[in-house]
């Protein structure tokens, strides 16, 4: 992460050791700050998922926090939001994934071995479809 302001002191503490202050301080600024390496913005929808992916981390360690629900962490919440909505504004977007195209051999499949009418056709077309995704 590029500090704009180099003039920041950085905390040294462990991410699931810091109090509440620290985490609501340390996550708030990372919300405003945070830049890939190329030096560009992250999607609205990557500085969400990077929250919600701390959230959860902290969680799994014994820390039950709730970032978007917490009173405390409300100033979090308020800044995500509304740099959420900036980057949306800007038209920086995560690239979404397009469906593919339905092969001419995977409809012949739709129409004889894939389907739900019988049992066998079922577990046929759950184990295509999870092979496939």
């Amino acid at each position: 992460m590029a500090l704009k302001n180099p003039g920041y002191s950085l905390i040294r503490v462990e991410f699931v050791e810091m109090t509440k202050d620290e985490l609501l301080f340390s996550l708030t600024r990372f919300i405003l700050e945070a830049k890939k390496q190329s030096g560009d913005d992250y999607p609205a929808e990557t500085l969400y998922e990077i929250i919600m992916s701390l959230q959860m981390y902290l969680s799994c360690n014994g820390r039950e926090y709730k970032f978007l629900a917490d009173p405390f962490f409300q100033i979090l919440k308020n800044t995500l939001d509304s740099r959420m909505k900036e980057l949306s504004q800007k038209g920086i977007r995560a690239p979404r994934k397009k469906a593919d195209v339905i092969t001419l051999e995977e409809e012949k499949m739709w129409g004889s071995v894939l389907g739900g009418e019988t049992p066998r056709q079922l577990l046929d077309t759950v184990v295509y479809l999870l092979g496939l995704h």
